[in-house]
């Protein structure tokens, strides 16, 4: 039986616990909170995984990895268990570069970008939870799950944009080193 907090709507606890997968009912100003963790690799783009068709919510969908923070837990905490369990990768703090709240009904959604060096073939998924993973360009995150069928809202698709943007500008930065290096090399 897993338990998660009740938050009040700035992410303090309120010392009411619900267990997960039952129904219940919140208050007007009670939350469950969730965390999602854009994972980007500096040569691949943004690591996307496709849900076990078992899952009971979004089964064979492709997104980023998510999950429940358990009670106890703080937000960092449940992102970090998540990504251990779900791809078997331990995340460093210096990986750890932003961390956006957004809102969607009763739950509080903390959006992390996380940047990882681990190729495929390191991870190990965990089969309940993830069939298969790829790599996506921020343009094809973007399209996929920012587009006009998307069913993020205005706020969440913000924090997309930005994550994009920052991993995009330190594309081009590295790019510009990487070619002012070559034009070195070649005088």
């Amino acid at each position: 039986m897993e338990m998660l907090d009740v938050y009040t709507r700035e992410g303090q606890r309120t010392g009411k616990l619900v267990e997960r997968g039952r129904r219940y009912r919140l208050a007007d100003d009670e939350y469950t909170m969730v965390v999602h963790a854009f994972l980007y690799h500096r040569d691949h783009g943004f690591l996307i995984q496709k849900r076990a068709a078992t899952k009971r919510v979004l089964p064979g969908a492709w997104c980023v990895t998510m999950g429940v923070v358990q009670a106890g837990e703080d937000s960092e905490s449940g992102m970090r268990r998540e990504v251990r369990e779900e791809l078997g990768l331990e995340l460093t703090d210096e990986q750890i570069r932003n961390c956006v709240r957004t809102y969607n009904g009763h739950k509080i959604v903390d959006v992390y970008l996380v940047y990882i060096d681990a190729e495929l073939e390191d991870m190990v998924l965990q089969q309940e939870e993830v069939e298969q993973v790829c790599w996506m360009s921020g343009r094809e995150v973007l399209s996929r799950f920012g587009g006009k069928q998307s069913k993020v809202n205005e706020e969440y698709l913000s924090c997309m944009q930005r994550y994009v943007h920052v991993t995009g500008k330190a594309a081009k930065r590295r790019r510009r080193r990487q070619n002012a290096k070559l034009a070195k090399q070649g005088n």
